[in-house]
């Protein structure tokens, strides 16, 4: 770094914007001078060529050799921020593609850092307009360069960009290697297309681990949670070895299953493979098992846990809650300041429904007063949700508690927020049966629906 090099604040750099221009177009003209070292070079097309132009400045003026360019344009990037320095009267965009266009380099690495650059930094869409410049001038793009663009239309969810852009890859034969082949799947899963996600993801000459994480993980976070299901069980198969992200999202999606066999062996092969359960992987095995109803199994995992955060003790009381162990849930919530950690609204969900299940509803209001008061927390609905449950479970019906349970339905329909359909998941011999409100679908639903009469019959005749 060139010594009495000095770099001002953000404002400071945004005002001398016209400098970084003036610094960029040395850089290039330095590009033509035999002298310049190839290292430097490579060095300038990397890392400094394109992004210097996003309004990086210098005060020193003792810059004499493109050594010293190159290093205060380096290190300018590590002081950029996305949202430091705004742009100045709409001009950056136009300032950028200025200077860029008088690169005697106009080549395909210089494009590709360019849309990089943009990409990097969120300005997704300008990224993908660069793109479709580069493409005007009969440029053609390579993998690199499609991951990164990829990776954009990811970013705005934008379908049908994504479709055009994976057109031209089809059109051009890029190159179907596999990070190109995750950034797509990555790109469709984002965008909202998990059927032809799952096209591509079975059309991959050659998947890794991300591959596999992704359409996992895609489908999970899409509700489709069979499928994501038999795709880990075909990984399995094919005997190719999960990661930290593999796991956690089996774990999740046994959760949202009530799978519980599959969940156990996760944490059968976390303890064979000597795997650390801290973290999210701990947090998650606790999540897994007081959902699929082993809370004692759950607060083995807790106890076990030797770095524990607030989202570990949030799921643990959250899943005590859960399970109707009130006064269990708030012993590990008042474990907490104990041990130097602060709660957050989440946990404060679970220690309200905790004080509704235990009828306590002198301390249930205490904590949410505390809320507000202790942890500077604003109640939010489903706090005042689980308020109105707590008095009406104790037989007490508040007129400003009731209004806000009314104030919580207004919001959520003035919001357009639909409450999901009731849902049950059953698991008998390894396969998972879901029933949802109304639903006949099942292929037993008839039988199943006769002996829910002869059970409702059975119940009435009890009681008279």
């Amino acid at each position: 770094m060139a010594k009495g090099l000095i770099w001002a604040t953000a404002d400071d750099l945004a005002r001398n914007r016209g400098q970084v221009l003036s610094l960029y177009r040395q850089l290039l003209r330095s590009l033509n001078s035999p002298n310049l070292p190839l290292n430097l070079a490579a060095r300038l097309s990397k890392k400094a060529e394109v992004r210097a132009i996003f309004m990086l400045a210098s005060e020193d003026r003792s810059l004499h050799n493109i050594e010293d360019l190159i290093d205060a344009a380096e290190y300018s990037l590590s002081l950029l921020r996305k949202d430091e320095i705004p742009k100045q009267n709409g001009s950056s965009d136009a300032d950028a593609r200025k200077v860029f266009e008088q690169s005697p380099q106009l080549d395909l690495v210089s494009w590709t850092t360019l849309i990089q650059a943009y990409v990097g930094m969120g300005y997704w869409k300008e990224g993908v307009e660069a793109f479709f410049r580069m493409c005007e001038g009969k440029m053609i793009a390579d993998e690199r360069t499609m991951v990164v663009v990829l990776s954009a239309c990811a970013k705005l969810g934008d379908l049908s960009l994504g479709r055009k852009i994976h057109e031209y890859m089809c059109d051009h034969e890029v190159n179907f290697n596999v990070f190109v082949g995750n950034a797509l799947l990555d790109m469709y899963l984002k965008c909202g297309d998990a059927d032809f996600a799952r096209k591509v993801f079975n059309r991959m000459p050659l998947k890794n681990v991300v591959s596999w994480n992704s359409i996992i993980i895609g489908l999970t976070q899409q509700g489709e949670y069979k499928e994501a299901l038999n795709v880990f069980q075909r990984m399995q198969r094919e005997g190719v070895k999960p990661d930290d992200y593999t796991l956690v999202g089996v774990l999740n999606l046994c959760a949202y299953l009530g799978v519980l066999e599959v969940g156990t062996w996760v944490h059968e092969y976390v303890n064979r493979n000597c795997i650390k359960a801290d973290g999210f992987i701990g947090n998650t095995l606790i999540d897994m098992y007081a959902k699929c109803g082993s809370i004692d199994e759950a607060f083995k995992v807790f106890n076990d846990m030797k770095g524990k955060d607030v989202y570990t003790y949030t799921t643990m009381v959250v899943g005590f809650a859960m399970h109707g162990k009130g006064k269990r849930a708030l012993e590990v919530f008042y474990e907490m300041p104990r041990v130097g950690i602060e709660p957050n609204d989440v946990t404060y969900v679970g220690v309200l429904m905790a004080c509704c299940h235990a009828g306590l509803v002198e301390e249930g209001c205490r904590h949410f007063v505390d809320m507000l008061t202790v942890h500077n927390l604003k109640p939010q609905t489903e706090h005042y949700g689980c308020m109105v449950d707590l008095f009406d479970r104790a037989g007490l019906y508040l007129r400003r508690r009731w209004s806000d349970a009314l104030k919580l339905r207004k919001e959520m329909k003035g919001s357009k927020i639909k409450k999901t359909h009731g849902c049950s998941l059953i698991e008998l011999d390894g396969v998972v049966h879901e029933f949802r409100k109304g639903d006949k679908a099942h292929p037993k639903a008839e039988e199943i629906y006769m002996l829910l009469d002869e059970m409702k019959l059975h119940l009435t005749s009890s009681n008279t």
